[in-house]
């Protein structure tokens, strides 16, 4: 073997130590740069979490069986909406809520509008457990719809919850 073979044996092992080398000085640069800068990324954050979080008022089962005796759609009322598609709603709801099925939203907002700028409380529910519906559209009533942060609340133990503990369902659409 000759000392040009012997070169073009060991520039692929150069190029990629160097490829490496580079990589890695990179890599170091990069996080140092991100540690010092004021607006750096916080490397141990889940960015990406798996269940959304709640940033809404909460209500309890509880507390949303106390706010249903007071459902009413005159200024200052309570008004329920049930994120969850329109056959599911007429299969059962809490009694008095509105649909307003997340991803068909722009059929129902528009007529629940004056309704919703006005209530004291809004409380937004889907199925419960991992069902995000009624986060999602919170977060569109706020900020597609500007409806006032402070009166959305979302109840997390949701439609499934309600009918567990054996409070009272309508059936069809709302009367």
């Amino acid at each position: 073997m000759d000392a040009t073979q012997l070169a073009a044996m060991k520039l692929p092992c150069t190029l990629f130590g160097e490829a490496l080398l580079f990589s890695f000085i990179a890599l170091a640069l990069s996080l140092t740069a991100n540690a010092v800068h004021p607006t750096g990324l916080d490397l141990s954050r889940d960015y990406f979490p798996t269940v959304l979080e709640n940033p809404y008022g909460k209500v309890s089962l509880a507390d949303a069986v106390e706010y249903s005796q007071y459902i009413g759609d005159e200024v200052g009322g309570i008004t329920f909406l049930d994120a969850r598609k329109l056959s599911t709603y007429e299969a059962g709801h809490i009694p008095g809520a509105r649909t307003c099925d997340h991803y068909q939203q722009e059929k129902y907002v528009p007529g629940l509008l004056p309704v919703l700028k006005n209530a004291a409380m809004i409380i937004i529910y889907c199925n419960g457990g991992t069902c995000e519906d009624s986060l999602f559209l919170a977060n569109d009533l706020i900020y597609q719809y500007d409806i006032p942060h402070e009166s959305v609340f979302v109840f997390e133990e949701g439609f499934n919850a309600w009918r567990a503990a054996g409070h009272p369902i309508q059936k069809g659409p709302k009367e």
